[in-house]
């Protein structure tokens, strides 16, 4: 009934709220993984501006007169810009979701379905509030997972959409699936 489908979806919102809160530093920390270390790149552009002995001097005596600031800051949001644009690929490329019925969630898109009739109108108060402050607007893409409002904008609307697909309740794994894998073998369809 819908009395219940809200009370269950506030309560799994509530959670996912509470996990993606507390997981936010391994989150970014996991988006940032595949370029180069903030601080390791600024030192790279430096040391390829400034690849020799008398360039570094010179680099250093203009730092020690604060004209190299310009630079430094153009090196400054270099990095960031290429830090931006990998969460960007990272959320676009590689953050998919798998559902039973072979359908591929990917989170850098727009979901396909929309919310269950049950759960189109909400009138739990404390459900409506927790919504409003999460996702207060439609999920639409998430540009950067790493962004702890956009995520949960998303997750909501994913919760809500899928909240009562009933496929979500099958066992993941066949029999077959789970003896495999229970002797340490990867099943052939997974």
């Amino acid at each position: 009934d819908k009395q219940r489908a809200e009370l269950l979806l506030l309560a799994n919102l509530e959670l996912g709220f509470h996990e993606q809160t507390r997981l936010q530093p391994e989150i970014l920390e996991a988006m940032d993984a595949p370029i180069y270390d903030p601080a390791l790149l600024r030192s790279r552009l430096l040391d390829e501006l400034f690849p020799d002995r008398p360039s570094r001097l010179r680099l250093t005596v203009a730092e020690l007169f604060g004209r190299a600031d310009t630079l430094i800051a153009a090196r400054d949001r270099l990095a960031d810009e290429a830090q931006r644009i990998s969460r960007l690929a990272v959320t676009e490329l590689m953050m998919t979701l798998e559902l039973p019925v072979n359908r591929v969630l990917r989170l850098g898109k727009p979901l396909p379905d929309a919310f269950p009739p049950e759960l189109q109108d909400i009138d739990n108060d404390a459900l409506r509030a927790l919504l409003a402050q999460v996702a207060p607007v439609d999920a639409g893409a998430v540009e950067d997972w790493s962004r702890l409002p956009e995520r949960m904008r998303f997750i909501s609307d994913l919760f809500r959409t899928y909240h009562l697909d009933a496929a979500l309740f099958d066992p993941p794994f066949t029999t077959e699936q789970l003896a495999m894998i229970s002797e340490g073998r990867r099943p052939d369809d997974l």
